[in-house]
């Protein structure tokens, strides 16, 4: 498991330098904070590749190797689990405003904080609560 998490971390590795190699020599005539931010993003797909995506797919199997053992129980538990799993989704649905209105509150302020050198930035969000 070691050497395959040390080889994952090279080959990672290498398809950064790789694109970001190949991003600078795309963009060689364009500002130098353009080429840093599109840089910045090439390294950001591939940590999300390297750590994220593997996460979700572990997840994905396990549930559905948990419905198929549900289902080997009681068909009555996968119709049960369903249903919770339903109500989970309509109840975030229900509120998910109040959620990522309070993030990107947080957000805003602390742009803010780290923008005053421009005061006429008006703040667009107002709180929650």
């Amino acid at each position: 498991m070691i050497g395959g998490r040390v080889y994952d971390t090279r080959v990672y590795g290498s398809i950064r330098a790789e694109l970001g190699q190949t991003q600078v020599r795309r963009a060689s005539n364009q500002d130098i904070s353009i080429i840093n931010a599109r840089i910045s993003m090439g390294r950001e797909l591939v940590d999300f590749l390297e750590e994220t995506a593997p996460n979700v797919a572990t997840g994905v199997v396990q549930i559905l190797f948990s419905l198929v053992i549900l289902y080997s129980f009681s068909g009555v538990l996968l119709a049960s689990s369903f249903s919770a799993i339903f109500l989970m989704v309509l109840l975030y649905g229900l509120f998910d405003r109040r959620i990522f209105g309070g993030i990107s509150l947080l957000m805003s302020n602390m742009n803010n904080k780290s923008n005053r050198s421009n005061p006429a930035t008006p703040n667009k969000y107002r709180p929650i609560f």
